[in-house]
């Protein structure tokens, strides 16, 4: 229908609503053609492109940006290895060489702090509003300022006090007892928080977007007393009045106005009738808080201890292989590089199941302050969990997750897939027989409400589908044979068996489309006991080759960066160092290549049962590039000119000009970017989908001078006309078409006023 210009703007939600060609049809008459043919009159706006010459310089000061940021990133992880190394090359005793170690790795992140905070306001000064052309000369140095600061692990200060310093550092203007729990905050100066407002997980709060081929720079206000929900996005230039409620997964689009006390949810949101705070504090004896200078003791304290704490499984493995290189002329020690890398697997596991065991025992239902020691250890632990997610993610969507989520607490059923789903209650969390949790799923998170902290339990029935970036709220009860798609949650706290929801707010749908190819039980929802060894076998090595990776190129680069200071000193080896790095991970993405080359050869559309070979080899590599390929190298390269050039290499069709900040691609073959895209940040590009545990696979074509908001998801299917605008937080369903020059927002999308 879209291909007639009278219903051009006609949306999903449409369909659903008036499921029969009667009914549409009198929608539509009362929708009236004018509001249609309005809608995609518009056509194309005015695009900003850069003279070929400007792109061309702009690109050799790229190359010689990434030389320093490549520099800094290194620190966090290279620097201990570094002290080390370079004490023994001096005979400086074991104890002391390693003592100085340890203590570098804790000094490392409060040093790259300041110096991330230093080069903001040295390279970037204050932030200003306005419009600057991608690749231009603003443009350059607020990437470079953007990605320093982005490796500076300020997760470890959401949900403290901190996190309000540290933004207060760069500009922002916060007002006091501001709660966030977001590392998703990047405004700078252009940012304003009023006193008491509430800022929950993965809530992003941002002041810039690109888009017609312009870097925009908007202010974002929010008063006092404001309530941000969980997965929430809030636009450019928006003014949130005091008292508001912005509900979980709302996008809050740019140019936003919302009154005081005013609540709004849905993307995009819509204002809500009623009241608009959420319960509050239950009865009960007041807990016994603590004072803000010990949690601010305890928070800074930690922020010294737990990023050394993801390192220190890995530490012994790396210093043995050190002298294995010292002691050796060849590089035949690297052959232990897999053993090493399964003990740093099992250290890191069995580590963050002592630690939760030991800080916080057995959870349990109930509310508590923010202020509380009980807030303070379940803040701990969640950090641990964060550390399991960056270090231990190949072990994510693998059997051998379940056996680790059971020790940590979690009541997970037989033949549950379970992939990389956050911010989970561990003993509050039930996952039902044979049910499915995709990539990015927010499975019940505890919610901050005022000064509380809300935990509840949370249950998953059996064969329920929970889609890629899929929020579930905590105390959910999602029934047996359910289907929760992308980027949606549901219709409310109890969703009936059988049924399926998908957008936010959440639409029914009435039917499920079925796999083209229908394939046995044992394929899908009942293995063999040959097929879950056969399993159990890849999987082993999609767990530990992104580790043994890191551990043979780690210790590749302290090779190099030795062999440089005898010969040199260390000024050269400082000055070698980044050289060295980028062309090791130059090594990394050909390595990356070649594995899928071998592995899987060239992605076409089509259909496979979970349980075959082919799957697994996907994911193998899928975890390779995402688990070590981009770690290590290519999530450098984002808001660059080369990051296109690695998504070539594996079969991505990329056109001129793409500014891409985001790496979320998986089947590379089956996409096609035309000519000065521009993907904002976490937009996820979903090729395929585990529906009734069979994936299915197909293209997804996005034209020429495209601009895809932040934290959007394109499903499989869809075909994106030239000079399309699409919103944050928006979800594309399959099969979608989008017309040339039109704007669209929304989950699931619609057209844009």
């Amino acid at each position: 229908m879209r291909k007639d210009v009278r219903f051009a703007d006609l949306s999903l939600r449409e369909v659903y609503a008036f499921p029969s060609i009667a009914a549409l049809g009198a929608h539509l008459e009362r929708k009236g053609a004018a509001g249609a043919a309005g809608a995609g009159a518009g056509g194309p706006k005015a695009f900003c492109r850069l003279p070929r010459w400007k792109y061309a310089l702009s690109s050799a000061c790229q190359a010689l940006m990434l030389y320093f940021i490549m520099g800094f990133f290194a620190l966090q992880w290279v620097t201990p290895f570094m002290i080390y190394s370079f004490l023994k090359a001096y005979e400086y005793p074991f104890w002391e060489s390693l003592l100085a170690s340890l203590v570098s790795l804790c000094c490392v992140y409060p040093a790259m702090l300041l110096l991330g905070i230093a080069c903001k306001w040295l390279l970037l000064g204050r932030l200003r509003e306005g419009d600057y052309p991608v690749w231009g000369a603003y443009y350059l140095r607020w990437l470079f300022v953007n990605r320093l600061l982005s490796y500076i692990p300020i997760q470890f200060f959401a949900g403290t006090p901190l996190m309000a310093l540290y933004l207060r550092l760069l500009g922002s203007k916060i007002g006091r007892d501001v709660y966030i729990d977001s590392h998703l905050i990047s405004g700078l100066d252009l940012l304003s928080i009023g006193e008491g407002t509430s800022i929950n997980p993965d809530a992003n709060v941002c002041c810039h977007s690109l888009e017609d081929g312009l870097l925009k720079i908007r202010r974002v206000e929010l008063g006092r007393n404001v309530s941000v929900g969980i997965c929430s996005v809030i636009g450019l230039d928006v003014v949130v009045g005091d008292g508001a409620v912005i509900d979980d997964m709302t996008c809050v689009q740019a140019g936003g106005r919302l009154g005081p006390g005013e609540r709004w949810a849905g993307s995009p949101a819509v204002r809500l009738q009623g009241e608009p705070r959420e319960p509050g504090r239950s009865a009960g004896r007041p807990e016994r808080g603590v004072t803000d200078a010990a949690a601010s003791l305890f928070y800074s304290a930690s922020f010294f201890v737990l990023p050394a704490l993801g390192l220190l499984p890995i530490f012994p493995g790396v210093i043995l292989m050190y002298h294995l290189d010292y002691r050796t002329e060849n590089y035949y020690y690297l052959l232990l590089a897999p053993m090493i890398a399964v003990i740093f697997v099992v250290l890191s596991a069995a580590q963050i199941v002592a630690l939760k065991w030991l800080i916080l025992g057995r959870l349990k239902e109930g509310v508590h302050r923010i202020n509380s020691l009980f807030y303070m250890r379940k803040w701990l632990v969640d950090k641990l969990m964060e550390i399991s997610h960056e270090m231990l993610e190949s072990l994510y969507a693998t059997l051998y997750l379940n056996v680790w989520y059971r020790a940590l607490g979690v009541d997970v059923g037989p033949r549950a897939e379970v992939s990389t789903a956050s911010f989970i209650l561990p003993d509050l969390l039930r996952i039902g027989e044979g049910s499915f949790i995709a990539d990015g799923v927010g499975l019940g998170p505890a919610k901050v409400v005022g000064r509380d902290i809300v935990l509840r339990r949370t249950e998953i029935g059996s064969r329920t589908f929970i889609g890629n970036s899929a929020y579930v709220p905590v105390g959910s009860r999602i029934g047996d044979n359910c289907l929760l798609g992308c980027q949606s949650l549901p219709p409310g706290e109890v969703v009936p068996e059988g049924t399926s929801w998908v957008g936010s707010p959440a639409l029914c749908l009435p039917r499920r489309q079925k796999p083209a190819k229908q394939f046995a039980e044992e394929r899908t929802y009942r293995p063999t006991r040959r097929l879950y060894c056969l399993r159990l076998f890849i999987e082993f090595f999609r767990v530990i080759l992104p580790a043994t990776a890191f551990i043979v190129f780690t210790v590749l680069m302290l090779s190099f960066s030795i062999q440089i200071e005898d010969k040199h000193g260390p000024l050269a080896t400082a000055a070698a160092f980044p050289a060295v790095y980028i062309g090791l991970g130059v090594a990394a993405t050909l390595v990356s290549a070649l594995l899928k080359r071998l592995l899987v050869g060239r992605y076409k559309p089509d259909e496979q049962p979970l349980w075959s070979t082919f799957v697994w080899r996907t994911e193998l590599v899928s975890a390779f590039c995402e688990n070590f390929t981009n770690e290590f190298f290519v999530q450098h390269l984002q808001g660059t000119v080369f990051l296109p050039w690695y998504f070539r290499l594996l079969g991505m069709k990329i056109g001129k000009r793409a500014c891409l900040l985001t790496t979320d691609f998986t089947e590379f073959d089956l996409v096609r970017l035309g000519d000065d895209v521009a993907l904002n940040e976490d937009c996820t590009i979903q090729t395929h989908l585990f529906e009734d545990r069979v994936m299915k696979m197909s293209t997804i074509d996005i034209g020429s001078r495209v601009s895809i908001g932040s934290h959007t998801l394109i499903l499989y299917g869809t075909v994106i006309e030239d000079d399309v605008k699409v919103a944050d937080l928006s979800l594309l369903m399959k099969g979608e078409r989008l017309y040339r020059g039109s704007q669209w927002a929304g989950s699931p999308v619609k057209a844009a006023g």
